[in-house]
């Protein structure tokens, strides 16, 4: 192999702004009302280990666990 290409977010394609929408679509259909301000703090983690902070911040019942 002479080389490989590895793409932290935003190098190649940058998905944030996608994140974002699904992430207050979703919080909508549960009720709150979010921003992109309001979801800035948890850019760079894993989808599980955000939704597990945004449980606790916001009171939701659901689990984090993906399978």
């Amino acid at each position: 192999m002479k080389a490989f290409i590895f793409d932290m977010d935003g190098v190649i394609i940058d998905s944030e702004p996608l994140h974002f929408e699904v992430d207050i679509e979703t919080m909508e259909y549960l009720g709150f009302k979010v921003t992109q301000d309001d979801l800035e703090k948890y850019v760079g983690m894993t989808n599980p280990a955000m939704w597990r902070l945004i449980r606790v911040e916001y009171g939701l019942f659901l689990t984090a666990d993906f399978y």
